[in-house]
C-alpha cells in the first residue's frame, strides 16, 4: 500500500461535514478526562502555544540564521527524496507510512474508505526498513532541532513544534512565495526570513 497524505479539506465526522482542522478539536474532551483538568482549562493550552510561537519568533529566525546552510541542505536533500514525509522523536520516527519505534517497523492497517490514514491496528514490518538516505534525512532534522518535515505541491514545511492542528517552524518555497491554501496548516502570520524561507505560525 503506498502512502497518501490526507489531502481532503472535509470530512464526515460526528454526524456532520466537518473541515479537516476542525476534526482534531474533538480531542480535547478525551485530553482534560486523560490530564484531570477542566475542558475550559484543555481548550485553553493551543492559544498558549501559539502565543509562544509568537514571542519566540525572533530568537527562533536568529536560530535559523545561524544555521542557515543546515537548513539549505536538508531542504536540498529532501527534494532529491522522493518521501513526502519524515518525523523524528526520541523513540518514534516516520518516513511516509513507515514507523520505527524502540527499534521495531510498524504501519497502520487503514480500513477501506477511511477518511484519514491512521486506525486502531497496526502491521509489524519485519522486511522493510528505512534507507540510508532516510537516516541521512533523519539526522539532519535531528541537529536543527525539527521533528517533522512535510512536502507540500508548492514547498516544505520545517515543524518546530507541534500541537494538534497548531504549529510553527520554517517553509521553503523555490517559487519564493508562503503557501497559504494549504488546508493541513492554516496560517495565521508570516516572516520572511530570506528569499526562500519563512517563519511561520499555523492555527
Amino acid at each position: 500500500m503506498g502512502y497518501q497524505i490526507y489531502k481532503a479539506r472535509k470530512t464526515w465526522s460526528l454526524d456532520s461535514i466537518r473541515t479537516s482542522s476542525e476534526v482534531s478539536n474533538f480531542f480535547w474532551g478525551g485530553f482534560s478526562y486523560h490530564y484531570k483538568i477542566s475542558e475550559k482549562e484543555a481548550g485553553a493550552k493551543p492559544n498558549r502555544f501559539l502565543i509562544t510561537a509568537q514571542t519566540e519568533s525572533s530568537s527562533n529566525v536568529e536560530f535559523f540564521n545561524k544555521n542557515i546552510n543546515k537548513f539549505k541542505a536538508l531542504a536540498l536533500a529532501f527534494q532529491k527524496n522522493d518521501n513526502l514525509i519524515f518525523l523524528n522523536q526520541i523513540s518514534l520516527q516516520r518516513v511516509d507510512n513507515l514507523y520505527r519505534e524502540n527499534d521495531k517497523y510498524w504501519n497502520y492497517i487503514i480500513p477501506e474508505k477511511s477518511p484519514f490514514p491512521i486506525s486502531t491496528q497496526i502491521n509489524i514490518e519485519k522486511k522493510i526498513k528505512f534507507s540510508k538516505e532516510q537516516e541521512q534525512i533523519l539526522k539532519q532534522m535531528e541537529e536543527i532541532n525539527i521533528y517533522s518535515i512535510i512536502k507540500t505541491n508548492y514547498g516544505i514545511f520545517f515543524l518546530k513544534d507541534g500541537f494538534t492542528d497548531n504549529s510553527y517552524g520554517y517553509y521553503f518555497s523555490s517559487s519564493k512565495k508562503m503557501e497559504q491554501d494549504n488546508h493541513l496548516f492554516e496560517i495565521m502570520d508570516f516572516v520572511n526570513i530570506n528569499d526562500e524561507f519563512y517563519y511561520y505560525i499555523a492555527n
